[in-house]
């Protein structure tokens, strides 16, 4: 009967999504304007609408472009919601506008803006724009709450076994 009320409470749970973003750069990433790309994944999760394990990185773009590119592995959180992911970095601020909300559900969602901030240094308030690309989501590879529920029963049996 427990093990039943676990299942069924598993189920009413979203699982987190992994999203990879995708474009027509040579590298398979999101042009930007200016030469550059991005490329990268994260997992967002529609329950708590809140982004997590960002591994987004940008590229620099042509001689004439301020951007050197770099890592982001950090959503703002008070400026993220399901239709956009706004990511800081030291000196730079990224913003992906998706033409639907991210959802529990996966699949193919259009990229339909975006752009990328200098915030400090001389260049502060260059901006430089995304072409259109997309994301796709797929579910987060987590145990199944069955197997862990086995696998604590087998502990405790186990436990009780080397006590007699």
């Amino acid at each position: 009967m427990l093990l039943t009320g676990l299942l069924i409470a598993a189920d009413a749970l979203a699982i987190p999504m992994f999203w990879t973003l995708s474009g027509t750069s040579d590298s398979g990433g999101i042009l930007f304007d200016d030469g550059g790309d991005l490329n990268g994944t994260f997992i967002y999760d529609a329950d708590t609408n809140a982004y997590s394990d960002l591994s987004l990185k940008t590229t620099a773009g042509s001689r004439d472009s301020p951007f050197l590119g770099g890592p982001y592995d950090t959503a703002d959180p008070s400026m993220s919601t399901a239709d956009a992911l706004v990511a800081i970095a030291i000196g730079r601020l990224l913003e992906l506008d998706f033409a639907e909300s991210l959802t529990d559900q996966g699949g193919s969602i259009e990229v339909a803006s975006g752009s990328e901030t200098l915030t400090s240094g001389p260049d502060s308030g260059a901006i430089r724009f995304l072409d259109a690309g997309e994301a796709f989501g797929m579910p987060v590879p987590e145990p199944s709450t069955a197997c862990l529920v086995a696998l604590g029963l087998s502990g405790l049996a186990a436990i009780r076994r080397s006590g007699r």
